[in-house]
């Protein structure tokens, strides 16, 4: 549990993990590929397709990469999602 400040001078309790026993049971949005050391980086489709069912199941229609980190020939990508499911 993190502490701040509500109005400077008293603490306010925040949970930074208050929807963790949700987003336990919740497909991963980061998911990790080989680039094979290649200079141009695409996320491979069934990379893609992965963070799409994810997004999916959280009812919303479209997966989107918010960051890539790359370390020697691994990328990982963070994914969010956008758009309510009809």
């Amino acid at each position: 549990m993190q502490k701040v400040s509500a109005s400077g001078d008293q603490p306010a309790n925040i949970n930074a993990s208050a929807d963790s026993s949700i987003e336990g049971s919740l497909p991963s949005l980061t998911n990790s590929w080989n680039t094979e050391f290649s200079l141009h980086i695409t996320v491979p489709r069934e990379v893609y397709l992965k963070a799409q069912a994810a997004c999916a199941v959280r009812k919303h229609d479209e997966a989107f990469m918010t960051e890539i980190k790359i370390k020697k020939d691994v990328a990982t990508g963070e994914f969010s999602c956008r758009g309510a499911s009809r």
